[in-house]
């Protein structure tokens, strides 16, 4: 083989993925996973702690309330300001459109979004798992209410009995009936 050949290939190696290239092969829960809404026609809104997503990117929707279900979305562009109907977004969040491959216009909950991501997404009775970090647990999504707001979280195991490893609250700016544990919100 040629020097120069091998230069090139060995540099490649390092250099990594360009950007917008192959997605990386760790994920970072708090860099992959953010809070979606949509709004009807097709529209929506990514609210995640991840400033370098890119236009036409693939995100998968959870849908976490029974029977859980996943919905394809891309992203349309990074916006400069707040697209999301929630006024608790945690510091340092980026905003980006969404364009739902589906029709998402029935869903008025906010859904857990997963970026850069090429697993897959499995779904028993109505619950949706993945193993997102490929260290052989399930990952499990779950959405419950406080007294104003909604609690979203992703569980190493079985929700609110495993490791929470993710937490967003979402504020409705009315009271609902609660049926969060502690395990859900605490810090």
């Amino acid at each position: 083989m040629n020097i120069a050949v091998l230069a090139v290939i060995i540099c490649a190696v390092l250099a990594g993925p360009a950007a917008g290239g192959a997605p990386p092969q760790t994920f970072d829960v708090e860099s992959h996973a953010g809070v979606a809404e949509t709004g009807g026609q097709g529209g929506g809104c990514l609210v995640i702690a991840n400033g370098e997503l890119a236009a036409n990117e693939p995100v998968t929707l959870i849908v976490p309330q029974k029977p859980q279900e996943t919905l394809q979305a891309v992203i349309s562009e990074k916006l400069s300001v707040n697209c999301s109907r929630n006024v608790s977004i945690p510091p340092g969040s980026s905003f980006y459109s969404l364009r739902t491959k589906e029709s998402a216009a029935d869903i008025v909950s906010p859904m857990v979004a997963v970026v850069r991501f090429t697993g897959s997404f499995a779904s028993t009775d109505g619950v949706v798992r993945s193993d997102l970090d490929r260290d052989g647990t399930s990952e499990f999504f779950r959405i419950c209410a406080g007294t104003e707001g909604l609690h979203l979280t992703i569980w190493a195991g079985e929700p609110a009995k495993g490791k929470r490893l993710w937490h967003r609250y979402y504020y409705l700016g009315y009271d609902v009936e609660p049926n969060c544990t502690e395990r859900d919100y605490e810090p």
